[in-house]
């Protein structure tokens, strides 16, 4: 996956003249009107994104629950309870992250379980 870089311009120096002086002097403009963004993809990382693991049948229990504490930084009881929150509900979220982020969490996770040839399946979702 290639990195992305946002390249979002906030700032604008303009000159103006103050209107009580009458001298020209800089001022930054924070206007939205003044923020560009240089493809369609940086709006995208600026979305969030839910990282969903999904229960299966052939995944075991404590491989879910290293791929937890690996890739989302749980300690072993809250992946353990994350874990069964799968099982038992089918689904969960593990995370939300700006979309980039996120998609890289979802490969990460589907290789790693590929590696070790398990079907773990972990979906993207947009965040409300």
């Amino acid at each position: 996956m290639s990195s992305r870089r946002f390249t979002a311009q906030c700032l604008r120096a303009s000159t103006k003249k103050d209107s009580t002086t009458g001298k020209l002097g800089a001022v930054r403009d924070f206007s939205p009107a003044h923020v560009r963004f240089g493809s369609k993809d940086t709006l995208m990382n600026l979305q969030r994104c839910d990282v969903v693991l999904l229960n299966d049948d052939q995944t075991p229990m404590e491989f879910v629950v290293f791929v937890l504490e690996r890739f989302f930084g749980m300690t072993r009881p809250e992946a353990q309870s994350q874990m069964l929150s799968i099982h038992y509900e089918g689904r969960a979220i593990c995370g939300t992250y700006p979309y980039e982020e996120a998609e890289k969490k979802v490969a990460d996770v589907l290789a790693f379980a590929g590696e070790h040839k398990h079907p773990l399946q972990c979906v993207l979702e947009r965040a409300d």
